[in-house]
């Protein structure tokens, strides 16, 4: 099981498309683990133990984004993805959430 997501991992993956890394014990991925992925369009974080998936929301590119089973408390407003078509956040912790952050979305 993986526990972590450094910054060097996808670095030369970037015709990457789609992450499964559903079912691990990830606690922790870097800020920058997915910044050259500009072809990446779907992400299933699905049963993790992340708390902050923030920086996965700055990625442009995706249109699908499962972080459900997680142990995410918070929803911030401060999102520049505009492509996102499908955010699945059931059965998290969520005791904050921006309303605001919904209206950036066009498909959601």
């Amino acid at each position: 099981h993986i526990e972590s997501i450094n910054n060097e991992i996808f670095a030369n993956l970037i015709n990457l498309e789609m992450i499964h890394l559903r079912n691990n014990r990830l606690v922790w991925i870097e800020s920058k683990a997915f910044v050259n992925l500009k072809k990446l369009h779907f992400i299933d974080l699905k049963i993790n133990k992340l708390k902050n998936v923030d920086h996965v929301f700055e990625i442009s590119s995706l249109r699908t984004i499962n972080i459900e089973s997680n142990h995410i408390n918070e929803v911030k407003n401060e999102v520049n993805n505009f492509n996102l078509e499908m955010l699945t956040l059931k059965y998290n912790n969520i005791s904050f959430f921006e309303f605001d952050f919904l209206s950036k979305f066009q498909s959601l």
